[in-house]
């Protein structure tokens, strides 16, 4: 389900993140302050795991869509769809962490930022259905009671433009 591993790479500590995973999913039946904490950074993880997602997702279906068009011009064969990552390194208190979660939920973050970038779905239409798909794995997977908002970078993107009214962003006001 769950893995963290730690700066040396996915192939080196692949058995150390599973431990890991067993400790934080097994601890969603353990109400202790430590299983709680333990829950709660594995949320932060995955919300920045959800985030970059995202953001790959966008930017290699922009990179997609010019390859393809690039290849119909040029007569070449259709270049291969991008795919979500299983891994993203996330930066926390100075070092990386692999963190790895199920796939299901990498490839619905990184579709719906494919989706964003085509325009087939609103900032504010994306920020709900990330937020969503972030409740599944915080409230439902984690146990957690509270959820992170995702993608405040877009929020903070959605408060800032012209013609806002200055209205919150959707979804805003859980944790986060």
């Amino acid at each position: 389900m769950f893995r963290k591993l730690f700066a040396a790479g996915p192939e080196e500590d692949q058995e150390t993140a599973r431990v890991a995973c067993g400790k934080v999913v097994a601890s969603r039946l353990v109400d202790s302050r430590e299983a709680r904490s333990a829950r709660t950074r594995m949320g932060l993880l995955c919300r920045a795991h959800l985030d970059k997602t995202f953001i790959d997702g966008a930017e290699q279906t922009a990179g997609y869509q010019d390859a393809l068009a690039r290849g119909l011009i040029q007569g070449r064969e259709k270049p291969e769809e991008p795919q979500a990552p299983e891994f993203q390194l996330i930066k926390s208190g100075g070092r990386g962490l692999w963190v790895d979660f199920p796939q299901e939920y990498a490839d619905q973050a990184f579709a719906l930022g494919g989706r964003y970038q085509t325009t087939e779905l609103s900032a504010e239409q994306a920020i709900l259905e990330m937020q969503t798909v972030a409740d599944q794995i915080f409230l439902m997977k984690l146990k957690l009671g509270q959820s992170f908002e995702v993608l405040q970078f877009l929020r903070d993107e959605l408060a800032q433009s012209p013609g806002s009214s200055g209205a919150e962003a959707p979804g805003t006001g859980s944790t986060g």
